[in-house]
C-alpha cells in the first residue's frame, strides 16, 4: 500500500506510521466486507435469473431429470453464470421440488371441487322428486340402508365426466359410503328426534288430563251417587210381603 500511495500528498495526512497502518487496515476490513456484500448480491441475482431460465422453459416439468435440463440449458448466459455445478442442481432440484407441489396442490384443488359436484349429485339422487322427475336418469335413489354394490356401476360412469376427471374409483366409493354414512346418522337422529317428540306428546297429555281431573273434582263432577236399594227400603219391602 505504502509503494500505490506514498506519491499521493493524501498520504502525509496521517504523520505517523503507525496511524497509516490503523487507516490501512480500517479501510481493508470495510472493502472486504463491502466486497462480500457485493458478491452475495450478484450470486442471488445469477440464482434468481437460472430460476426463472427453468420457470420459462417450457419443456421442463416436475418430471424432467436433471441430466436432460442440463443438455436443454447449457448455452444460455444464465446457465453459466451460476458457477458451481452442484449449485445448479441444487437450484434445479429446488425448482422441480416446487413443480411437485404446486402439481399436489393443483390436484387436491381439483378433486375437492370435483367431491363437491359428486356430493351434489348424491342429494339429487336422495331426493324423491327428482327420481319422479327423471333428473337422475332413472337411477335408484340413494338411502340410509344402500349399498355401494347397488350403485357401482352408475357411479363409476361419473369418471367419464370432463369436471371428474381427477377423481378415481376410491374417490368416487370412499364419497359414496361417507354420504350413506351421513343419511344413517341424519336418520338416527330423525329417530331420535320422533321418539323424544313422542315423549313430550305423551308428558303434555298426562299433564293435561291431571289437570282436568283436578279442575273436575274442585267443581264436584265426581259426587258418589247413592245406592238405589238400602236397606230400609230392603226392610220396608219385607213388611209388605208379610202383611200381604
Amino acid at each position: 500500500v505504502q509503494d500505490i500511495c506514498s506519491a499521493d500528498a493524501r498520504w502525509e495526512a496521517l504523520k505517523t506510521m503507525g496511524e497509516k497502518r490503523q487507516a490501512v487496515a480500517e479501510y481493508q476490513t470495510k472493502r472486504v466486507k463491502a466486497e462480500k456484500e457485493e458478491a452475495k448480491q450478484k450470486a442471488k441475482k445469477h440464482r434468481e435469473a437460472f430460476l426463472r431460465m427453468l420457470a420459462e422453459h417450457t419443456d421442463i416439468d416436475a418430471r424432467t431429470r436433471w441430466r436432460q435440463a442440463q443438455e436443454m440449458l447449457k448455452d444460455d448466459a444464465r446457465f453459466k453464470n451460476v458457477e458451481e455445478s452442484r449449485e445448479r442442481e441444487d437450484l434445479f432440484q429446488e425448482f422441480i421440488a416446487e413443480l411437485e407441489k404446486k402439481e399436489r396442490e393443483d390436484r387436491h384443488k381439483h378433486k375437492e371441487r370435483a367431491l363437491l359436484i359428486v356430493n351434489d349429485i348424491f342429494n339429487r339422487m336422495r331426493e324423491p322428486v327428482n327420481q319422479a322427475s327423471g333428473n337422475n336418469g332413472g337411477t335408484a335413489t340413494v338411502h340410509a340402508q344402500s349399498t355401494w354394490g347397488e350403485h357401482r356401476d352408475t357411479l363409476l360412469s361419473l369418471l367419464q365426466r370432463p369436471d371428474l376427471r381427477a377423481l378415481d374409483d376410491g374417490d368416487i366409493k370412499r364419497a359414496f359410503l361417507d354420504f350413506v354414512q351421513k343419511l344413517q346418522e341424519e336418520a338416527k337422529q330423525e329417530e331420535k328426534r320422533k321418539r323424544e317428540q313422542w315423549q313430550r306428546d305423551v308428558d303434555d297429555s298426562e299433564r293435561q288430563l291431571l289437570a282436568w281431573l283436578v279442575t273436575s273434582a274442585q267443581a264436584g263432577l265426581f259426587v258418589k251417587k247413592p245406592s238405589s236399594a238400602t236397606p230400609a227400603n230392603t226392610s220396608s219391602s219385607n213388611n209388605s210381603s208379610s202383611s200381604s
